[in-house]
């Protein structure tokens, strides 16, 4: 989760109740749904009363409450750390990710905690998706290919065992990127080993988010949504990363030579012809014409450095320009699906029922409860939905 998204989740919690203020109310005529201060139906045309749409007294204003929530925050960033020094990445992902949720409730610490949390999350993401390809110029031998002229005039490719690759260092393997696929299924694997440690804490699951019994039964519900948007919702066509391996190349960022004539960054000699030997003297003039006894153009090696890669044996990939990732088209970066049309991305609808008064006559509204506003069924409260 990089820096940006938090600062965007943080906006959009911020912007909550305004955007609640102006969400859409229905016609009690024909239920068309109008904009907040609309005088008149667009569709039928009836004269309309706006009300304003209710909205929540948040939960967390004691003291008391808001230490609550900054320790069980600090409590999943301790099993985080934990997890990461066991070498189990995605679960400490998982740990981390749950710690920045419960942390929104958590009042004037929040901060402390939120810069820790997001340099722990982008060092998390980054060992996620880094991982090692085969490298193209050897094709995963580590090996320096040479060629070799045969008895008959064939020349033969073979594997120097004495040379490394140029590009490689003998490894035969280069940085890579992870493709999503990949990492979308690590994540469910492991998904199923942090719901069971949860649980064992006898924690509840809220839309993702795991917190204990306590903090659950006193969420309202503005509060339930900020803790659900925190979370967020992961965009599975780069697995959450904002980015995802350059198809082309496989993530490696670089491709063999284009030039068919190029081993390891050389070509054969073009005045040799790969023999090393030098030019023959030409007599035409009459003169004896003093001849070298070796092709000075390649040194007698019958080789000369490759024009098209310039020796480097492999060429960057054309299409992710070496960078072995691109930015995701479908969540623009962000890691999260595309917002929500329904509730514009803020996880809260007006109740249908009481036109958001949060009365049903001069009781309570059984369907809201007198809230007013109803979680987004669309999005279930995240502001994202999926259009994979």
């Amino acid at each position: 989760m990089n820096r940006s998204r938090v600062l965007a989740i943080v906006a959009c919690l911020l912007a909550v109740v305004g955007v609640i203020q102006a969400a859409l109310f229905s016609c009690p005529k024909c239920g068309y749904e109008q904009p907040e201060g609309t005088t008149k139906c667009s569709h039928c045309g009836a004269t309309l009363t706006p009300v304003t749409i209710a909205t929540n007294t948040p939960v967390v204003t004691s003291p008391a409450v808001r230490t609550a929530w900054s320790a069980a925050a600090e409590e999943e960033f301790r099993k985080a750390q934990a997890a990461a020094r066991q070498n189990r990445t995605w679960l400490a992902w998982f740990y981390a990710r749950n710690a920045v949720a419960l942390n929104t409730l958590a009042g004037v610490t929040k901060a402390v905690l939120e810069a820790d949390l997001v340099k722990a999350l982008e060092q998390l993401e980054r060992a996620l998706r880094s991982t090692e390809a085969k490298c193209p110029a050897c094709d995963g031998t580590g090996r320096r290919e040479m060629k070799i002229k045969m008895s008959d005039g064939r020349l033969q490719t073979m594997n120097s065992d004495s040379l490394v690759c140029v590009r490689c260092g003998g490894s035969g393997r280069l940085p890579s990127v992870r493709m999503p696929d990949i990492l979308n299924h690590q994540r469910a694997q492991v998904a199923r080993d942090y719901d069971a440690l949860q649980k064992d804490r006898n924690w509840v699951a809220l839309s993702g988010v795991w917190l204990s019994p306590e903090l659950a039964a006193g969420l309202t519900l503005s509060n339930r949504v900020a803790v659900i948007q925190a979370l967020g919702s992961t965009c599975l066509n780069c697995a959450g990363m904002g980015i995802l391996a350059c198809a082309r190349c496989e993530g490696a960022g670089y491709l063999k030579c284009s030039n068919g004539d190029c081993v390891m960054g050389t070509m054969t000699c073009p005045d040799c012809g790969g023999t090393g030997a030098p030019k023959k003297a030409d007599h035409s003039s009459g003169r004896n014409t003093l001849v070298s006894s070796f092709c000075k153009t390649c040194q007698a090696t019958g080789r000369i450095t490759c024009k098209t890669c310039r020796g480097r044996a492999v060429l960057p990939c054309a299409t992710c320009q070496g960078k072995m990732a691109l930015v995701c088209k479908v969540c623009n970066g962000s890691g999260q699906n595309p917002e929500c049309t329904k509730c514009h991305g803020c996880g809260l609808v007006a109740c249908t029922r009481c036109k958001g008064t949060g009365k049903n006559r001069d009781t309570p509204c059984p369907d809201c409860q007198g809230q007013g506003q109803l979680l987004c069924a669309t999005c279930q409260g995240t502001g994202k939905v999926s259009r994979r």
